[in-house]
C-alpha cells in the first residue's frame, strides 16, 4: 500500500492531494470488512485476495474525484474549492456510477455458481462487490467532502518545484505530445488497428488453447505424504523393517525435516494391511527451502529416485497434499474403475493392470497405480453343515467361536474411576498365529460335550482381496497417480489422457469415474466458459440499457478479448496454469477493463455533445484521462505485485491470480490507451452515419 500512495503523490505532488486516496483505503477496506463479517463470511485466503486488489479500485475511484477537482481548479482560477469540487462531482458521477455498476454486473452473476469451483468464486466475487460499493459509496461522499477541506490551489511562480517533478512533469508532457500525435496516426490508418486486434484475438484464442488447465495449483503446505507397499501378505514385522529403511533414506534428502511412519495402515484406501505402511513427510520451513532444488516437486521426485535404488522388496510413492482438504486422500489424480457386470475379480483386476500399464507409457503422466490386489493369501474355512447336526451343535454357536477368538466379542461394559470401559474377549496373539491353533478351539453342543472345532470345519489355503471398495454401487478399482510435473504436463492434461486410454483399452463392462480433486478438474473445466459468457452478457446488456444504445456496449468490450491474451501469456511466460485463480483473473478483468474504457467514452461523448468532431473528442478525451489511467494503473500494478512474487505457503495460488492480473492490466492499458479511442471514432462515424445523430 505504501508504493500504491507512493506512486500517487509522484504522480500528483502534493501531501494533500494524496492523502484522500489514503484517507479512502482503510475506510472502504474496513467497510469491506465489516459487510463480510455482517453476512458471516469467513476471511481466507480468496477474501484477502480480493482485498489486495480492492485496494487498486479504491484509489482508482478517490483518484477520479480528486484529478477533476483539480482540474476545475486549473481551468478556472476565480471559483473556490466548493465551487471546483461540486463542478468536479457533476462530471464524475454518471462514470463513477456507470462503472461501479459494471463491477457488480460481472461480480453478482458469479456468486451463484453452484459447487466448489463456485465457492471459490463466491468468496472472492463477493468480497470485491463489497469492496466497489464501499468504493463508489466513499468517491461519492467522503472523497469530494475532503477535496473541499483539504485541497489546495496551486499559486504559481510562489516556490519552485523540485526538480525531481520538473523532470518528471517534462517528461510527462512530452509522452501526452507523442501520444496525442500517436492516436492522429492510428485513427488515420485505422486498419492497421484493426488488422493488429485481430491478430490478438487470435492470440487469445492460441493461448486458451495451448496454455495447461488445471483445478486449483498444488501447494507446498509443508508436508508430503508417502506410501510403502511390499507384497500382499507381507507381515507387519516385515513391513515395519522396510518402513524404518524408508525413513532413514528419506530423513537424509535435503528439505525433509522429520518423518512419521504408520505401519499397516494405507491411507489411500484407509483400511488396514500388514503389507502397508503411511508415512508423513515434515519438510523445513519455507524460508530454508527458497532453492528450486527444495521445491516439493523436486523433493517427491528424490525422494521416488532415492527410494526406488535402495529398495528392491517395496514400491514407494510420494504424493503432496491435496489443496483442498477432505477432497482427496493424497494429491494427484483420482480414478474409479468400475465392475458394471460383476465380471470375476481376477478379469476386473486384470483389464485394470492393463490400463495401468498404458497410463504409464503416456508422457502425460509420472506414474500411476492401485493398491487393489487380488492376492493376498488367505484361510478359507468350510463348514460342514451335516457334521454340525450329527453332533449336536448350533451352527450360530460354531461361528461365536472363531469370532471370540479369532476376531473379538463384545461382552458388556463396567465403569471405573469415573469412565465407562467396553470389554472385549478374544484369543492370546500367540493362540491364533498359525491355521492349527483352530485344533485347540472348542465348542459345546447341546449334551454339555465339548466338540472341537476341527472334527466340523476344513481349511484351505486359498488367495483373495484384502479390501472390496464399491463407487456409484458397483465394484471398483482406484486408481491414483501423479501428472508428470518433471516435463511441464499439467492435471488437465493428464485427466485428458486418461480419458483417451480409457476409451481405447476398457471394454464395456468396464466403466471410469473421476474423484476427489480430479471430479472437481473435470466439473469446473466447462464452468470458466459459462462464467465469461454471463459476465459479459451481464455487461453489455447493462451498459445497452444505460446509453440507449448498441455501439456503446461494443466500443467498451471490443478490447476484452484481447485483455485476455494479455493474462494468459503472461502465465505462460511464467510457466504457471490456466486454473481456477487464473479464470478468476480473467473475470476481475473483465471489469477492471471495462473500467477504464467507460471513462475514456464517458469523457468523448461529453466533449463530442459540446460540438467537438468524432475525432477531437476521441483524442481530446483520451489526453485529459492520460494521467490519471498512468496514474491508477501504476499503482495497481504496484499492488498486485506481492502476489506475483508471494512466496511459502500458498503461493502457488497467488502467483497464478497475481500474475493473470498483472498481464492482463498491462494489455488493458496499451488496449484502452490506444484502442479505445479508435473504437470510439469508428463505432461512433458508423452510428451517426445510420442515426444521422450527433450524440451517442
Amino acid at each position: 500500500m505504501a508504493l500504491v500512495l507512493l506512486v500517487v503523490y509522484f504522480f500528483l505532488q502534493s501531501f494533500r492531494t494524496t492523502i484522500i486516496p489514503a484517507i479512502a483505503i482503510p475506510v472502504s477496506l474496513i467497510g469491506t470488512f465489516a459487510l463480510l463479517l455482517a453476512m458471516n463470511f469467513s476471511i481466507n485466503t480468496l477474501t484477502l485476495f480480493g482485498l489486495i486488489l480492492a485496494i487498486g479500485i479504491v484509489v482508482d475511484d478517490a483518484i477520479i474525484v480528486v484529478e477533476n477537482v483539480e482540474a476545475n481548479l486549473d481551468k478556472n482560477p476565480d471559483i473556490s474549492l466548493k465551487e471546483a469540487t461540486k463542478s468536479a462531482m457533476k462530471e464524475v458521477f454518471v462514470p463513477v456510477i456507470s462503472t461501479t455498476l459494471v463491477l457488480l454486473a460481472v461480480f453478482i452473476p458469479v456468486t451463484f455458481i453452484p459447487g466448489i469451483s463456485g465457492s471459490l468464486y463466491q468468496q472472492f466475487a463477493t468480497t470485491i462487490a463489497f469492496a466497489v460499493i464501499i468504493s463508489s459509496i466513499n468517491a461519492l461522499t467522503l472523497s469530494p467532502a475532503l477535496c473541499a477541506t483539504l485541497l489546495k490551489r496551486n499559486k504559481e511562480n510562489t516556490k519552485e518545484k523540485n526538480i525531481i517533478f520538473r523532470k518528471f512533469d517534462l517528461a510527462l508532457e512530452i509522452f501526452k505530445a507523442w501520444y496525442k500525435k500517436a492516436l492522429q496516426k492510428l485513427i488515420k490508418f485505422w486498419y492497421i488497428v484493426v488488422i493488429v486486434y485481430m491478430i490478438l484475438l487470435a492470440g487469445t484464442y492460441f493461448a486458451f488453447k495451448v496454455l495447461p488447465t488445471g483445478f486449483i495449483p498444488d501447494e507446498d503446505q509443508g508436508t508430503l505424504i508417502g506410501m510403502v507397499s511390499l507384497e500382499a501378505g507381507t507381515t507387519l514385522n516385515k513391513t515395519k523393517m522396510t518402513s524404518e529403511k524408508t525413513v532413514e533414506i528419506i530423513k537424509e534428502i535435503d528439505g525433509v525435516s522429520d518423518v512419521l511412519c504408520i505401519n499397516g495402515f494405507s491411507v489411500i484406501s484407509g483400511a488396514l494391511d500388514s503389507s502397508k505402511a503411511t508415512m508423513f513427510i515434515v519438510l523445513n520451513d519455507w524460508d530454508e527451502r527458497k532453492t528450486p532444488n527444495l521445491s516439493v516437486k523436486n523433493i517427491i521426485e528424490t525422494i521416488k529416485e532415492k527410494t526406488n535404488t535402495k529398495i528392491s522388496n517395496a514400491s514407494i510413492q510420494a504424493f503432496n497434499t491435496p489443496s483442498i482438504p477432505g477432497l482427496s486422500a493424497v494429491g494427484g489424480f483420482e480414478v474409479k474403475l468400475q465392475n458394471l457386470q460383476k465380471i470375476p475379480l481376477k478379469d476386473f483386476e486384470k483389464y485394470s493392470n492393463e490400463f495401468i500399464q498404458k497410463l504409464n507409457t503416456d508422457k502425460a503422466i509420472m506414474y500411476a497405480y492401485t493398491t487393489f490386489n487380488s492376492n493376498y493369501p488367505q484361510l478359507y474355512i468350510d463348514i460342514k453343515k451335516d457334521k454340525v447336526a450329527a453332533l449336536n451343535l448350533k451352527l450360530n454357536d460354531v461361528f461365536s467361536v472363531l469370532q471370540a477368538y479369532l476376531g473379538s466379542l463384545y461382552v458388556n461394559d463396567f465403569n471405573k474411576f469415573g469412565k465407562t470401559y467396553r470389554i472385549f474377549i478374544q484369543a492370546d496373539q500367540n493362540f491364533r498365529a498359525n491355521e492349527n491353533d483352530i485344533s485347540k478351539f472348542f465348542v459345546q453342543n447341546r449334551d454339555g460335550k465339548n466338540i472341537p472345532l476341527t472334527s466340523v470345519l476344513s481349511i484351505e489355503k486359498v488367495s483373495g482381496t484384502n479390501t472390496i471398495t464399491h463407487f456409484n454401487s458397483y465394484q471398483s478399482i482406484a486408481v491414483n497417480g501423479l501428472h508428470n510435473i518433471k516435463e511441464g504436463f499439467s492435471s488437465g492434461d493428464a485427466i485428458t489422457a486418461i480419458e483417451k486410454i480409457a476409451n481405447e483399452t476398457l471394454p464395456q463392462n468396464i466403466g471410469y469415474e473421476f474423484s476427489g480433486m480430479s471430479l472437481q478438474e473435470k466439473e469446473a473445466g466447462n464452468a470458466a466458459m459459462y462464467i465469461f459468457a454471463l459476465s459479459l452478457l451481464m455487461v453489455f446488456l447493462f451498459l445497452a440499457a444505460q446509453y440507449e444504445s448498441w455501439m456503446v456496449p461494443l466500443m467498451v468490450m471490443l478490447p476484452i478479448p484481447a485483455v485476455m491474451f494479455g493474462a494468459l501469456g503472461a502465465n505462460m511466460f511464467a510457466g504457471l496454469l490456466n486454473n481456477t485463480y487464473t479464470q478468476i483473473g480473467l473475470v476481475l478483468l473483465i471489469g477492471m477493463s471495462s473500467k477504464n474504457a467507460i471513462l475514456i467514452i464517458e469523457f468523448a461523448k461529453d466533449l463530442r455533445a459540446q460540438g467537438q468532431s468524432i475525432v477531437d473528442a476521441a483524442i481530446n478525451a483520451s489526453t485529459l484521462r492520460l494521467r490519471a489511467i498512468l496514474m491508477t494503473i501504476i499503482s495497481f500494478l504496484l499492488g498486485i505485485l506481492p502476489l506475483v512474487y508471494a512466496s511459502g505457503a500458498g503461493a502457488a495460488s497467488r502467483q497464478s491470480l497475481g500474475t493473470a492480473v498483472f498481464g492482463g492490466m498491462v494489455m488493458s492499458t496499451i488496449l484502452t490507451l490506444l484502442l479505445t479511442p479508435v473504437l470510439f471514432v469508428l463505432l461512433q462515424e458508423l452510428r451517426e452515419k445510420f442515426s444521422n445523430k450527433k450524440e451517442i
